[in-house]
């Protein structure tokens, strides 16, 4: 078993480069379409929506709650105004396009994916052990509120 990183071009250089030419090109098409009030205020709403979710769905799984504003709200909303860009102004074509940069996404690595829930997520089996804990302490025999006792 190999505990070494693969180093790999496509996932060092391709595939940043490709997702940052959608990512410009959504964004220049949004403020096209929208303009920049518009590009401006549908960024602004998205991360106002996104924000206050990520936040309680990370303290609730024991993970600070700070990358939740810093770093997956920004990122849902720049795709969010990317993805309106894109079928703004490339209309049908613009589902293909999208599908190559998430399908060739490092994210779909195991090893990726895999850092990218410990840092997000929750480990498995820290969770199932909390639902066991939780379980048997809410179901347990010691409960004197079930009928005929």
């Amino acid at each position: 078993m190999r505990t070494t990183d693969r180093r790999s071009i496509w996932y060092d250089v391709g595939w940043p480069l490709l997702a940052g030419l959608v990512g410009a090109l959504g964004l220049i098409l949004a403020y096209l379409g929208i303009g920049l009030v518009g590009t401006v205020v549908a960024f602004a709403l998205m991360e106002l929506t996104v924000a206050p979710t990520a936040w309680s769905l990370m303290t609730e799984a024991g993970r600070p709650g700070r990358p939740a504003i810093l770093e997956v709200a920004p990122a849902c909303a720049l795709v969010t105004v990317v993805a309106i860009g894109l079928v703004d102004g490339l209309e049908l074509w613009a589902l293909p396009l999208m599908a190559l940069v998430a399908l060739t996404s490092p994210l779909l690595l195991e090893q990726r994916r895999r850092a990218w829930v410990r840092r997000y997520g929750s480990d498995r089996a820290e969770m199932r052990r909390e639902f066991d804990e939780i379980v048997a302490h809410g179901f347990g025999s010691d409960r004197t509120d079930r009928p005929g006792t």
